[in-house]
Order: C-alpha cells, then structure tokens, then sequence
C-alpha cells in the first residue's frame, strides 16, 4: 500500500494492493481502511480535500486511465479522447480536480467538477506539476508551449497569465500559494535554470547553493520556497528560501 496525499483531518488516500495483485484506490481514516470501489481496473487515490473528497485515476474498459473524482459516494470520470489517458493531480476544498489529459497534440491541463472540463490553456499543449499546482482558489500554474517556447502560466479567474521568464525559452510554475504567489523554475539568458518566485506581476531569481541548476517546489503563504539545488561540486541538497 501507499499514502499519496492527506488533508488536514488525518484522512490519507492512496492504493492498497489486493491479493489478486491490482492495486485499488483507497482512503485511510479512524484506524481503518475503505475501498473506494471505483469500476473498471486498477486505480489510484492522488489527492484528498477537506472534506474528504479524492481525486485520482483508474484504468477504464479500453485499457487506457482516466481521471476520477470522488465526492461522498459518487464517482465522476473524466474521459480523455478514444485511445489516450487522462490523470487527476489535485482536488481542493471547493471539488475542483486539477489534472492532464492527452490527445494526438500532448498534455493539456484541466479543471473539473459538477459543472464540467474545462481546459486551461485551449489550443496548447499545457502541463502542471502536482498537487501543489492548485490552491484553495481554484487557481493554478503550470506551464504551456507557444512556438517551441515553454511558458509558465497562472490560470485565475478564468483566463491565463504568462509569467513571463529570466531571459531564457524555458519557464514552469511548480507550486502556487493561497495568495497566488508561485514558485517554479527559469531559464535564465546563459542557459542556467534558476528557481523562482512569482508574486504581484513580477519574477524574482532565487539563486543556487552555488551551482547552476535550482528548483523551486512549494511555496508558504509567506512565501518561503521549498526545493532542490545543484552544488559547486555537483549533486543536489535541498533548500528553504
């Protein structure tokens, strides 16, 4: 078995493996644990709200994932094209799934619940990076491609804003806090890829622990950065900015 992701109650969902060898998504709580019995093949819990909503994916008929989302019982698939995949990432407190689904172009990220899909950067090819990608608003960062450019993007109230970059042809938003700061990394003008923070309209180089590579992960409301940084001797330690 394995805990992908807890909430704030104490509530993990993630896979148990059953005795005839498929994993099934699952959520731990009080002491016990409860077979979400979703339909089809094997499946995987990846997130859990507050309120103990899961999202995740499950192997469909095809043989192809698909993305779930579970609220109090019910199960809602969100379906990918015929032959391809579809993933849920992330789920917050207001029953949005975060996720990507694939078609003949790549990945395009999504936002789904009751009321729908919808794709966060139509006619692009679009990523995230994990559950830290969605916050309690509903609002997202990720990354999209325009004319062989990777762009970092803030999808928030209903439209996308490019975070613009350091220089370079390479941006992507890694984690996004309550307030709409994010965190991600930057190719800067001679090729290195600086983590960064994303506040206000403006981007700032958070540097290395004197390497040329760092990436930032998970940002604070306070905006402290949790992530990773190449060293003048190579290898990579962790850091807190």
């Amino acid at each position: 078995s394995l805990g992908n992701a807890i909430n704030s109650a104490g509530q993990v969902t993630g896979f148990a493996v059953t005795p005839s060898g498929h994993t099934h998504a699952v959520v731990f709580s009080n002491g016990g644990v409860m077979d979400l019995s979703i339909s089809g093949g094997d499946s995987v819990g990846s997130d859990i709200n507050l309120f103990g909503q899961i999202a995740g994916q499950r192997t469909g008929s095809d043989g192809h994932n698909q993305a779930f989302e579970h609220i109090a019982g019910l199960t809602l698939y969100m379906k990918p094209p015929a032959g391809f995949d579809s993933y849920g990432v992330a789920i917050n407190d207001l029953g949005e799934m975060l996720g990507t689904y694939y078609d003949t172009a790549g990945s395009h990220a999504f936002l789904f619940s009751l009321l729908g899909k919808k794709d966060l950067v139509p006619g692009k090819v679009s990523s995230i990076y994990g559950s830290q990608s969605l916050n309690l608003l509903g609002q997202v960062t990720g990354s999209f491609v325009d004319k062989g450019i990777t762009r970092g993007f803030v999808y928030q109230g209903g439209r996308v804003v490019d975070m613009g970059g350091l220089g370079g042809s390479y941006t992507f938003g890694f984690g996004i806090n309550v307030k709409g700061d994010v965190t991600g990394v930057s190719e800067r003008g001679d090729g290195q890829r600086h983590a960064i923070v994303y506040s206000a309209g403006r981007m700032t180089d958070v540097g290395t622990l004197g390497g040329t590579t760092s990436f930032g992960y998970a940002i604070n409301s306070a905006k402290q950065v949790a992530g990773e940084s190449s060293l003048p001797s190579g290898g990579f330690h962790a850091f807190v900015y």
